[in-house]
């Protein structure tokens, strides 16, 4: 029969045989009613496009009014009259990160915004989607990876207590091709003979166990720098997936999964594996791209057949670090690009339709 929203105090007298033993310390309560901000607030099922939010209800309250950020909180979309304890955002985009704040509805008037949540939906690819297996070095004080170095990446770390969650990094790694790599060790003094194997998930299903994932061996001990090649083998899924760079003192048996290991480290990244030749004409399949000589010089000449009428065509190329170096609109399909004053090396074509990727392809440079 107390009132709501009301704070009250109490305190407790014991009575034996006629005796009162003294009241305690007061206890201090308030009862339910309260237009209060939502509490415990927990980020249940998240989907690729869409996330459940849940939160203590509130006995004062009317409805509930919840916001999303998909850039940090710098702009917000407000969902009002939620009658449940719960949410679904949906129509969400797939692999963002979202923020959401909930508040209370009550007959006053609504509370302050609560805490904030963050949920990331699904949709990445297999190196953020999956839950991957442990590895980790159980002492890295004296020993660890302080640098991968492999297509665009170029990272330098110092020691991450045995594992290093650089998933945030990566690069793109084309399918049938080798790749140099670079792998630096570092010791806080004393140097140590330690062994590299990179391990890649080529078949995306979380674990590093499949033909071909040990996609590097050092093959030596080493106690610096080790350079090498590491291969993407024909085969291999597209898409974004898990890369393991493992270092292990004076021990060649690493695999991709273990629950540890006494001296070295791990490190994580994701990289996304390509495949720019089987990749040709995917989105307007109708459109062939020839192209010729190859290897190129002074000039290259493309001839794209199977247009769409009122097609907008145009010629990208891009170095291998995704610079376009040239571009040229392409007449009735046809267009020369000048390849003479570019250096020798792979480069990638793209022919968009109105800014649309329609064909892809590689071609080398050599003079």
């Amino acid at each position: 029969g107390l009132a709501g929203c009301t704070e009250y105090e109490f305190q407790v007298e014991a009575v034996c045989d006629g005796l009162l033993g003294g009241y305690t310390a007061s206890f201090i309560f308030t009862t339910d009613g309260c237009c209060a901000v939502p509490g415990f607030i927990t980020v249940g099922f998240v989907g690729d496009n869409s996330g459940n939010v849940t939160w203590g209800a509130v006995a004062a309250a009317n409805s509930y009014d919840a916001q999303i950020s998909a850039d940090g909180g710098t702009t917000w979309t407000l969902i009002t009259g939620i009658t449940t304890d719960y949410y679904e955002f949906s129509g969400l985009d797939s692999c963002t990160t979202y923020d959401v704040q909930v508040r209370t509805v009550c007959n006053g008037g609504t509370t302050a915004w609560s805490t904030t949540v963050t949920f990331t939906t699904g949709g990445c690819g297999a190196c953020l989607d999956l839950i991957y297996c442990p590895s980790m070095g159980n002492d890295a004080t004296e020993e660890w990876i302080a640098g991968v170095q492999v297509g665009t990446l170029n990272n330098i770390t110092a020691s991450d207590g045995g594992y290093g969650d650089y998933t945030a990094l990566g690069t793109e790694l084309e399918i049938g091709q080798g790749h140099p790599i670079t792998l630096t060790p570092d010791y806080a003094g004393q140097v140590y003979d330690e062994y590299f194997k990179v391990f890649v998930d080529l078949d995306q299903n979380g674990d590093f166990d499949g033909t071909g994932e040990l996609a590097y061996d050092g093959g030596i001990m080493t106690q610096a720098p080790i350079s090498g090649t590491l291969t993407i083998p024909a085969g291999a899924l597209e898409g974004n997936t898990r890369m393991r760079v493992m270092m292990l003192f004076n021990d060649d048996g690493a695999i991709g999964c273990t629950d540890g290991y006494d001296y070295g480290e791990t490190e994580d990244y994701c990289v996304d594996l390509v495949d720019y030749i089987s990749g040709i004409g995917e989105t307007m399949t109708s459109v062939q791209v020839q192209f010729f000589p190859n290897p190129s010089d002074r000039d290259i000449f493309f001839d794209a057949t199977g247009i769409v009428a009122g097609a907008s065509l145009r010629i990208d190329v891009l170095d291998e670090l995704g610079r376009t170096v040239a571009s040229k609109a392409m007449d009735h399909g046809r267009a020369t690009i000048t390849t003479a004053w570019l250096a020798d090396g792979l480069y990638v074509y793209r022919l968009t339709d109105s800014g649309a990727e329609v064909a892809r392809g590689k071609f080398e440079v050599l003079h």
